[in-house]
């Protein structure tokens, strides 16, 4: 009884004191009015209401309640962050969320808590789309993902000459960075709609269409239009990704995964016929994510990686090697060119005027590129 009166304590304790930030404070508490002393360590920590940490890449805890779970937290060297499932699984992290997108999907699978942090106290404490890593043995942080022109601790520094603007702090925080982080705080609708992010944080901004979470980089139809190839260098202020015909070449989608982070990939392609064909990654193969963006040269395998969904049925063939994509492909058109072979040799391609929406004719409609 007492054990458990003191574990609901922690939490309590963290939000009602002010101090420390990054260890356990002791605190006495008397008890049954005053007939026992008791020696309590509590923490402050962030709830981040909502989040899902992917369990692999954390320490597994035994917990029977979230105040033991956050206890199991502070009581690991190096632990940032820790999650509690609505199963009573308990993990913990040497990393905060925010710095590991790739591992992280916002989503419901419990609650996920950060300790707090100089990162945790000021959301614009790294500038310019910069990423606050914080880390408990040190005590200190640093500012990661920093893109030009800007430099220094903070992110801050430039030697151009940039005339101040007055931001909304939603921008400032990084609350409009991307689809994602736009649906997580402003719950967007679910349906297609064009939307200005602000990937940097600052005055810098894209123009782009997102459906929930998922963002849309590349839109090809099949007419007489003619298509933009997108590389690094067009990943400016101003872009506006909402009308075709555009494609998303590798480099473009390495620097805009650096800029927003995502680990899902959505890509597909409708023909004349209407029919819709989806290739998806399964959620956490970072192998595919990685391969894509040119982070490796090993080819992803199909099988228990991939949903390959035809009009919303699951398509159970299988490839003609086992692999997504061919080695042979220029590495700026892994998106597109040879994407997929099945062993019955359909193919999925768009690449050299040609387009093959899981088909041998060339009778395809659409072919778009997502993120998520």
């Amino acid at each position: 009884m007492l054990l458990s009166f003191l574990l609901n304590l922690l939490l309590l304790l963290a939000k009602a004191d002010r101090e420390p930030l990054w260890e356990p404070k002791n605190s006495q508490i008397s008890v049954h009015k005053g007939s026992a002393l008791v020696i309590v360590n509590h923490m402050r920590f962030r709830d981040l209401k909502t989040g899902y940490m992917w369990r692999h890449f954390g320490l597994r805890h035994e917990a029977n309640a979230m105040a033991e779970c956050a206890a199991a937290c502070m009581d690991t060297d190096g632990c940032v962050n820790w999650a509690f499932s609505d199963d009573n699984k308990c993990h913990t992290y040497n990393f905060a969320l925010r710095t590991r997108p790739r591992t992280t999907y916002c989503g419901y699978w419990g609650r996920t808590f950060e300790i707090k942090n100089p990162c945790t106290e000021n959301l614009n404490l790294c500038e310019h789309g910069s990423i606050c890593s914080p880390d408990r043995n040190t005590k200190t942080y640093q500012c990661i993902n920093c893109s030009p022109p800007y430099t220094g601790k903070h992110c801050n520094e430039t030697k151009e000459l940039i005339a101040p603007t007055v931001l909304h702090d939603d921008i400032l925080s990084g609350r409009n960075k991307s689809c994602r982080t736009l649906w997580y705080h402003f719950d967007i609708p679910n349906k297609w709609t064009s939307y200005f992010t602000h990937p940097w944080n600052d005055e810098r901004k894209i123009k782009i269409k997102c459906l929930r979470y998922t963002s849309m980089i590349t839109k090809v139809m099949n007419d007489d239009k003619p298509v933009t190839d997108l590389t690094a260098d067009h990943l400016v202020d101003g872009l506006d990704l909402t009308v075709p015909n555009f494609r998303a070449l590798t480099s473009f989608i390495q620097a805009y995964e650096k800029l927003v982070q995502f680990d899902t990939l959505v890509l597909q392609c409708y023909r004349q016929n209407m029919t819709n064909i989806k290739l998806k990654s399964v959620y956490f193969h970072f192998s595919i994510l990685n391969y894509f963006i040119n982070a490796t040269n090993t080819r992803p395998e199909f099988a228990g990686k991939w949903w390959l969904i035809v009009d919303n049925e699951p398509w159970n063939g299988a490839t003609s090697d086992g692999f997504i994509s061919n080695s042979n492909v220029d590495v700026e058109e892994r998106f597109y060119k040879n994407l997929f072979k099945a062993s019955n040799g359909l193919e999925i391609t768009f690449s050299d005027n040609l387009g093959k929406c899981l088909s041998i004719e060339d009778e395809w409609r659409s072919y778009t590129v997502q993120t998520q």
